[in-house]
């Protein structure tokens, strides 16, 4: 097998405030239970922010302009026209291609997933809202929709969790730029338009809640842990999906349930 190279960021902005670690060696496969298996050798250590910054820039070649989301950007990897699966975590989300790991990029580097995503799946419909229009849930953002299929809402402040940007997938798979079909799941391959009643009746209480009842039930369900914190009481974060009856309707990260602000 002839290996790509692997991409692992962490925006440098965040790294104190959301308690990414400098210094620490992340394994591709590792960001979550939406990840695959690698048989490929980690990278090294990032040992600064900058470090981080110029890894990027070694793998995905000459820097551009993107005048759209106003940020310094690279050119695109080379591996990036043969993903065929992205596969989303409690804290971050995977290019894959078969059962290799491309990269594994953090939720809290807004920036560097927009950027992946455009250069899978092409030009995405873009909308704003400014502080104050949405109210406390609806923090100031910019949404990125692909296809109708993968929205990015990049957050212009991390949220309390830590994150910079929320994904959602909203079909079971999206075109890419070049043409192909490429997957989209959630933990344990879970996918928008699949049947979780197995899990709704076996998994942990705690883990779903019920958002209608009656004719047609809702649910919405943990697929996987994440953002772990000691202070938010019952709330219980990470990735999730949305369902009408048994079915998936939409798979998202961050997605908390029993939220101690109300949203």
């Amino acid at each position: 097998m002839v290996s790509r190279p692997v991409l692992i960021v962490c925006a440098a902005a965040v790294v104190v405030a959301a308690g990414c670690t400098v210094g620490a060696q992340i394994v591709p496969g590792s960001g979550g239970a939406g990840s695959a298996p690698s048989n490929r050798t980690a990278p090294g250590t990032l040992a600064s922010p900058a470090a981080a910054g110029a890894s990027v820039a070694a793998t995905s070649g000459s820097a551009a302009t993107n005048g759209a989301a106003g940020t310094k950007r690279v050119a695109p990897p080379a591996w990036i026209g043969s993903v065929d699966t992205v596969a989303l975590g409690p804290e971050s989300m995977s290019f894959r291609h078969g059962s290799d790991v491309d990269a594994t990029i953090s939720l809290r580097d807004a920036s560097t997933m927009v950027r992946l995503l455009g250069d899978l799946l092409g030009t995405a419909s873009r909308s704003t809202t400014q502080t104050g229009d949405g109210g406390v849930c609806l923090p100031a953002s910019t949404s990125y929709i692909w296809h109708d299929a993968v929205r990015a809402t990049a957050l212009a402040s991390p949220a309390p969790a830590g994150n910079e940007v929320e994904i959602r997938f909203l079909a079971s798979t999206v075109r890419a730029a070049s043409g192909h079909a490429v997957a989209l799941e959630g933990p344990g391959g879970v996918r928008v338009g699949g049947d979780i009643s197995a899990l709704l009746a076996s998994g942990p209480a705690s883990d779903r809640v019920q958002l209608a009842s009656g004719a047609e039930t809702a649910w919405q369900v943990v697929l996987a842990p994440g953002w772990a914190s000691a202070d938010r009481g019952q709330e219980v974060n990470g990735a999730a999906a949305l369902t009408s009856g048994s079915t998936v309707t939409v798979i998202g990260a961050p997605m908390p349930i029993r939220t101690t602000d109300g949203c």
